[in-house]
């Protein structure tokens, strides 16, 4: 469990991550290989691009919701990143 923690990054291997009811701010990167991340109730606002796939990974976003400029979207998707790929926001 991370409480109140200051991440600049965060690399997901072959891993099932669950995120629930959190912020995610500033310019922290998620880098995933290989993984299922199953965010619930979070409140993104990252940079520009948050997710990057080194192997195809799942996205799971249920009500969860990306603050970006001053705009606000609801995230409640399921993803697959592909390898190589990069997504701007849920």
């Amino acid at each position: 469990m991370i409480r109140n923690a200051r991440v600049g990054s965060l690399q997901v291997n072959g891993s099932d991550l669950k995120i629930t009811a959190s912020r995610m701010q500033g310019q922290t990167e998620i880098g995933t290989n290989g993984c299922r991340l199953d965010f619930a109730g979070v409140v993104l606002g990252a940079g520009a691009v948050p997710f990057r796939a080194s192997a195809a990974t799942a996205l799971i976003f249920s009500l969860s919701e990306r603050r970006q400029n001053d705009r606000r979207r609801v995230a409640h998707r399921y993803l697959e990143l592909a390898r190589g790929r990069a997504l701007a926001g849920p």
